[in-house]
């Protein structure tokens, strides 16, 4: 019952976090390639939870951007819901189960895609 409670809690955190900003790049072409802002916010809790485990892709300069702006906030209580979220995955299986769970909310929250 206490984690469903702090995964509605995270849940309205990124719902919140999709309210305040939109993360998009323009290849210069009719393509546009859109990261849900709720997607990105889990990466960035999910690293500030966990460092660099099987599930975090370094990507060089992202990593350390992550760091300079949300580095701070690793004692938060957004980052410790996740952390007690995944306690109960004792195999990559059920972490990405869980992953993939989370990511579904979260993606199914977020606004409609534009055409």
């Amino acid at each position: 019952m206490v984690v469903l409670r702090r995964l509605a809690g995270l849940i309205i955190m990124g719902l919140l976090a999709t309210a305040l900003s939109t993360s998009a790049y323009d290849t210069g072409s009719n393509v546009t390639v859109e990261i849900s802002p709720n997607a990105e916010l889990l990466g960035v809790l999910y690293y500030l939870a966990f460092g660099n485990d099987t599930f975090v892709i370094d990507r060089g300069g992202y990593i350390k951007d992550v760091e300079v702006y949300f580095g701070k906030y690793r004692d938060s209580d957004a980052v410790a819901l996740v952390r007690d979220y995944f306690s109960g995955a004792n195999t990559i299986p059920e972490r990405d189960y869980r992953l993939m769970v989370l990511e579904y909310y979260l993606l199914l929250c977020s606004e409609p895609p534009r055409s």
